[in-house]
């Protein structure tokens, strides 16, 4: 019955993140979604934003569980593949995560740096598979696989316009396939 309760109150804030902004999702409004009183709320979770490092919190821990299942293919695309599959997974049921990253503006805040920490996890782990085909001559250098993190992330999060479309990534001799 506990585990029932935090469940409704995580469920309630989420559905109301998603559709109303961080702002939006009050904890009356939680509360009232989840049936529950404030005060129950408050049992569960210290205050709002403990409800929302909870969330980021959960969605760490299932990105560390695909990344534990994951194995190499043995090709490159593969595995990029996949990862880019489980990431489409990961941000349908992990909205919330991704409103909160929109939404937190200070670079300072708790918050924004558990979501930020969770995005950099995901690169590293970009990172980690490309160097695992580097020996393949797959990639001239670190660079590279940094450029492929940075933009599979940019274009993941929404974010093309930040990405480093530069001139020599456009040069074929930039890559070795």
């Amino acid at each position: 019955m506990v585990e029932a309760t935090r469940q409704k109150i995580l469920n309630a804030y989420r559905h109301l993140a998603v559709h109303h902004g961080i702002k939006g999702a009050t904890t009356a409004k939680i509360a009232e979604l989840a049936g529950v009183s404030e005060v129950t709320l408050f049992r569960y979770f210290k205050d709002k934003k403990a409800l929302m490092l909870t969330t980021v919190q959960e969605g760490r821990d299932d990105f560390l569980k695909f990344k534990q299942a994951s194995l190499y293919s043995e090709d490159l695309m593969t595995d990029l593949l996949n990862i880019a599959k489980y990431y489409i997974e990961f941000s349908t049921s992990h909205q919330d995560i991704l409103v909160l990253y929109d939404d937190t503006k200070d670079p300072n805040c708790d918050l924004a740096i558990a979501t930020l920490d969770l995005i950099n996890q995901f690169k590293a782990f970009i990172i980690e598979t490309c160097e695992h085909y580097q020996d393949k001559a797959y990639f001239k250098d670190h660079e590279q696989i940094e450029w492929v993190a940075n933009n599979l992330i940019w274009i993941s999060l929404g974010m093309t316009d930040n990405g480093r479309f530069d001139l020599k990534y456009q040069d074929p001799d930039f890559y070795y396939q």
